[in-house]
């Protein structure tokens, strides 16, 4: 993480990420295609302390998209 362990705060949680992604492209014609993509995003736990109180977070995402394009 580019935070190093003693300045992340419960605000901040930061976290080392590993992401896979992949996505497509058809196209109709010439002019038409789509695009669809996904990736998914698994950051690891980490503990945070803020005073007397001890967090833990984690973040996990998938994330879609799709896209028309058209040439004209």
């Amino acid at each position: 993480s580019p935070v190093p362990a003693q300045n992340r705060s419960i605000s901040i949680p930061d976290q080392d990420r590993f992401w896979l992604s992949a996505g497509t492209t058809y196209a109709f014609n010439k002019d038409a295609s789509v695009d669809v993509g996904v990736s998914y995003m698994h950051g690891q736990s980490v503990k945070i302390n803020e005073g007397p109180y001890q967090f833990e977070s984690e973040g996990k995402a998938w994330l879609f998209g799709t896209n028309f394009n058209y040439a004209f």
